[in-house]
């Protein structure tokens, strides 16, 4: 089960800094455009290169900043695993014949796509998942006709 992220504790007044103080912190929307501290470079640079659009477009909340962190970091990962592939789907097996087998990072890799997509439609990040997503609605103008009937 996923915790619950350190704001909504603040929010309901269920915050105990023994039990919730090692998570990041985002005092506003704003701060939200800066990574936490604990990724590592790499989930970071991710985090830049996606965070400003996702908090304009009012998508990117304080409460969901653990998740997100956790979606920069799987990518990160994933990333890694696919360069030491190299499109080496196949390896040799410790079999006599020497027949090849399903590299078994191929399976690693393709569990933390699916992963991976599965936390990207939360954010919206594709065009059906994005139908999904509320956004931000923009006040109504005034009807300068209104007054008229």
């Amino acid at each position: 089960m996923r915790r619950k992220p350190t704001a909504l504790h603040k929010r309901e007044g269920t915050y105990r800094p023994d039990r919730h103080g090692d998570e990041a912190e985002f005092d506003s929307p704003e701060s939200l455009k800066e990574p936490p501290k604990y990724l590592n470079k790499k989930a970071a640079d991710l985090w830049r290169e996606r965070a400003d659009s996702l908090v304009d477009a009012g998508v990117l909340t304080v409460v969901d900043a653990a998740m997100f962190a956790d979606l920069c970091e799987l990518e990160a990962e994933y990333r890694t695993i696919m360069r030491k592939l190299r499109g080496k789907f196949a390896v040799d097996s410790a079999r006599e014949d020497g027949a090849k087998v399903k590299n078994p990072l191929w399976q690693v890799a393709r569990e933390m796509l699916q992963q991976i997509n599965s936390m990207r439609r939360d954010f919206g990040f594709s065009p059906v998942s994005r139908t999904k997503v509320p956004t931000p609605k923009e006040p109504e103008k005034e009807n300068p006709f209104a007054q008229f009937g």
